[in-house]
């Protein structure tokens, strides 16, 4: 998975509410390939990494039910300083977004359910 590979995260975890202090490995393989002269994070490993976030958390594995919402608004390079939001339920819906002061890089709502 990402967290731990592509992300490092300092994660804070209370009810209702994950926040997470995100470092990027600049020098992982993803970005020889997406792309080798301007390297970006893919979207997909932004919204996969909402969905560790939120297992590391809550302490079990979960399956993406519904992504309703997913904006990318800015891409996010090797090298920036971000920070990671999320807003959940009690039945795994969440409001999650990438961030830090410069810019919003994406904006995510979406459903998850327990893996049985």
């Amino acid at each position: 998975m990402i967290l731990g590979d592509l992300f490092q995260a300092k994660m804070q975890h209370d009810p209702g509410v994950i926040t997470a202090q995100l470092t990027l490995n600049a020098a992982h393989p993803i970005f020889e390939g997406h792309f080798p002269t301007q390297p970006v994070v893919p979207g997909v490993c932004m919204m996969l990494l909402m969905r560790e976030l939120l297992e590391n958390a809550l302490g079990q594995p979960l399956s993406l039910v519904s992504a309703d919402h997913a904006k990318f608004l800015t891409m996010l390079r090797p090298g920036d300083t971000v920070q990671a939001e999320i807003h959940y339920t009690p039945d795994l819906k969440i409001t999650a977004r990438l961030f830090n002061q410069a810019a919003t890089y994406f904006k995510y709502q979406a459903t998850f359910a327990h893996q049985l």
